[in-house]
């Protein structure tokens, strides 16, 4: 009799954890959903970075902290499912906006910073924000910095897998 109810547990709580699994696979990508997901990716077909070593994207759908039309295309995935999203620059950080150059002084530079093409700062705006500047051209009084975010005109493509949807 022993054995008996022993195998019964045993069955009772593998069906649970099958239900379980099951009830996870159905949920899908919706608006309103919290999702974690890791990616890879890519410009230009050069690999950029990953997540995999850092720990998962975290946003609920909907809610704009990740680039709308990613999210829109990750809407009806499930969890384990994995995809490559690709995205126009226009769909992404938009085209590189000329407006966005700016020639600064070489004295708004942190002190002692010999500054060179390349190189990246965070400048404050008007309105107290911070922005990442990329130093675009070094003349002998002042740089053409680019404020435009640094992915901005490039063509991206995200190799998506997504880790759970609550």
């Amino acid at each position: 009799m022993k054995k008996f109810k022993y195998y019964l547990m045993i069955f009772f709580v593998s069906v649970a954890v099958l239900l379980s699994t099951y009830a996870q696979a159905e949920i899908i990508i919706a608006q309103g959903k919290k999702v974690k997901f890791h990616y890879k990716l890519y410009v230009n077909d050069q690999f950029v970075e990953t997540t995999e070593n850092t720990g998962t994207i975290d946003y609920v759908d909907g809610d704009g902290t990740i680039i709308p039309e990613l999210a829109r295309q990750m809407q009806g995935l499930r969890v384990s499912d994995t995809k490559v999203i690709q995205l126009k620059a226009e769909q992404a950080y938009g085209q590189s906006n000329p407006i966005a150059f700016r020639e600064i002084s070489k004295t708004l530079l942190p002190q002692g910073v010999e500054p060179r093409e390349g190189q990246v700062f965070q400048f404050t705006a008007e309105n107290g924000s911070q922005l990442p500047g990329i130093i675009w051209k070094v003349y002998p009084h002042t740089v053409l910095v680019n404020l435009n975010h640094p992915l901005a005109g490039q063509d991206l493509a995200f190799e998506v897998k997504i880790v759970s949807i609550e």
